[in-house]
């Protein structure tokens, strides 16, 4: 895993999945939130880690695995961001698309702590279908109305 510090080397991905999703949601703000739901489906993963936890008074002393859950955003084929507090000390990532059951097998590439995002690359062996890359706009606006929509 690479871990990356400067904002310059991780630029085309410092956006957050909040305004990612926002930035989908105004380009294509015509469409009802039944398509666009739909349309997202090919793009927003779901993703499942365990990972340790530190007791706070023995740091050296790893506690039992813990169960995280996440959600990540599609940017190439089969790569996604995510939040990178959601997957920090993860000892295993697997993730799961939208109307499949299977999970797959997925590993962290890179982290940026200064912007709280992380690349994570699915195996494109078990990825079957590619995912459908979202999006990026200039045209949002700071403090335009965003929209959410729930991937069931």
């Amino acid at each position: 895993m690479k871990t990356i510090h400067s904002r310059t080397d991780f630029a085309k991905h410092r956006l957050t999945l909040i305004i990612s999703l926002s930035l989908v949601n105004f380009l294509t703000a015509q469409a009802s939130a039944k398509d666009m739901s739909q349309n997202l489906k090919d793009s927003i993963v779901y993703l499942q880690t365990a990972y340790y936890g530190y007791e706070q008074y023995q740091p050296w002393k790893n506690m039992e695995l813990s169960e995280g859950f996440a959600t990540g955003t599609a940017v190439d084929d089969n790569k996604v961001i995510t939040i990178a507090s959601s997957v920090a000390n993860a000892a295993f990532i697997q993730v799961k698309r939208a109307n499949r059951s299977d999970f797959i097998p997925a590993k962290i590439t890179i982290v940026d702590y200064e912007s709280n995002l992380a690349l994570i690359e699915l195996d494109a062996n078990s990825l079957g279908k590619p995912l459908k890359a979202v999006k990026f706009s200039e045209a949002y606006k700071k403090g335009a109305a965003l929209s959410f929509y729930w991937l069931s």
